[in-house]
Order: C-alpha cells, then sequence, then structure tokens
C-alpha cells in the first residue's frame, strides 16, 4: 500500500485545485471588478440606484391574481400538465425587476419536504403598476407534492442571487 501511495501522489497536486478555483471564481471576480471599476464606477451607482428603488418598493408587492389548480381537491396525477398564472401588482417596479420560481417537493411523513424542481416562470405579459407570469410543467414522477412559488428581485447586473437577499412566498 505505501508502495501505491508513493507511486500515485506525485500525480495529484494542488495545482489542478488552483486552477479550477482560478477558472470558476478569481477570473471571473477579476472581470467584473474591471467592469465595476469601468468609467469612474458608473456601473456600481447603477447597481445602486436599482437595489434602492427594488427596496424601497419591495413591500408594495402583491399578488393580484393567483390561478392554479387546488390539489386539495383533487391530486395531480403522472402525466398531467401544472399550469399556473400569476399577476402581482408591482408599484413603482418595472416588468422586469422581479422573477417568480415554481417550487415542487415531495412529501415525506406529512412533514419534510424534499424539493424535487425548480421552475421559473415566464414574463407574459404587464402594464402600468402590474405584471403576469405563466408556467405549464408536466408532472414527470408519481408521488403526493406540495408545490409553492418563490418571488424575487432580479437584474442582469447582479453576479448572483445572493447579492439582494429580498424573498417573497406565495
Amino acid at each position: 500500500m505505501k508502495k501505491c501511495l508513493n507511486e500515485i501522489s506525485p500525480c495529484f497536486t494542488m495545482k489542478r485545485m488552483m486552477d479550477d478555483y482560478f477558472e470558476r471564481y478569481y477570473n471571473k471576480l477579476i472581470e467584473r471588478t474591471h467592469w465595476m471599476r469601468a468609467n469612474r464606477y458608473q456601473k456600481a451607482f447603477e447597481i445602486n440606484a436599482w437595489k434602492t428603488r427594488v427596496r424601497n418598493n419591495w413591500d408594495k408587492v402583491e399578488v393580484k391574481s393567483l390561478i392554479l389548480p387546488d390539489t386539495n381537491v383533487r391530486p395531480l396525477t403522472f402525466g398531467e400538465q401544472f399550469i399556473a398564472e400569476i399577476t402581482l401588482l408591482t408599484p413603482d417596479l418595472d416588468p422586469g425587476d422581479i422573477a417568480i420560481e415554481l417550487l415542487f417537493g415531495k412529501k415525506n411523513n406529512d412533514m419534510e419536504v424534499d424539493i424535487t424542481a425548480v421552475e421559473k416562470m415566464k414574463l407574459v405579459d404587464s402594464g402600468d403598476g402590474w405584471v403576469k407570469y405563466y408556467i405549464k410543467v408536466p408532472i414527470k414522477h408519481a408521488g403526493v407534492y406540495d408545490f409553492t412559488f418563490r418571488v424575487y428581485p432580479t437584474n442582469k447586473m447582479l453576479p448572483h442571487r445572493q447579492d439582494f437577499p429580498l424573498v417573497k412566498w406565495i
């Protein structure tokens, strides 16, 4: 066993790990830093203004209408389509400032729920102070499932969702 370790251990170095870190994280952070610093931090000021506007109006976001299957009356069956439509009131926000995800979870012992699927809803219509989302998802697995909707702010300038941790649940 010692002989085997002596023969293979030189093949494993920190170089591979460092290459992965640079490729996945550091290089992207360096690019983003240059992007943010360009034009005297113009993008940083834009992101800050957007975050301030969304944060100031986040508590005003509410559900105007909700159309979805009532699984208390009839459970969804394998092969069936789950169809939902949600209209949100979004005063003083742009239609692209908010996104909604549908989360499916499988029940275990009527207490725990294991998330089995996350699907982004499609923005289909908007007007002055409201936005409508739609989703149609096939049920691919048999079982008892719960579902919920996660509403969160979105902007292409954010590096990741955790950069602006606001969320509402429907």
